[in-house]
């Protein structure tokens, strides 16, 4: 059903119906098709869709992720969303957690954008206390 709904958005490429691809939690198995609408210019669901990939945290969806973090979508920048987006994503790619989203963590850290530097920067520093914190419990359980 989900899967039918997102290769429905796709092919029509109308906002509504790309919008109704993120009125509910998605299954694992439709990330790529998440993933591939993620990347469309043409809709307005974009923070919607980021939450979503968040919850499945898909190894396969660190890149779309990144890509869709770097790009500057009209309708984000007019209505003064990017840097909402920008933050959702680099949460994301945190929330994932494998190596491939914190290599992507870090080269948005460098970013030339400010904001997004700023985001990913705060990420890797939460990814930092996360494992300080495995660690220390680590010691407590042997």
């Amino acid at each position: 059903m989900q899967a039918a709904l997102i290769a429905q958005a796709l092919a029509s490429k109308n906002p509504d119906d790309a919008y109704q691809c993120v009125n509910w939690l998605p299954e694992p198995g439709v990330a790529p098709m998440l993933s591939k609408l993620l990347l469309e210019p043409w809709h307005f669901s974009h923070e919607e869709m980021v939450f979503n990939l968040a919850e499945l945290a898909h190894p396969d969806t660190v890149t779309p992720i990144f890509q869709a973090a770097t790009r500057y979508l009209e309708y984000l920048v007019r209505t003064d969303n990017q840097h909402s987006f920008q933050r959702k994503s680099a949460y994301a790619l945190l929330g994932i957690g494998t190596l491939g989203s914190r290599l992507a963590l870090e080269e948005l850290a460098g970013n030339a954008d400010y904001m997004l530097r700023k985001y990913a920067r705060e990420c890797l520093q939460r990814w930092e206390w996360r494992a300080d914190y495995v660690a220390r419990m680590g010691k407590f359980r042997a």
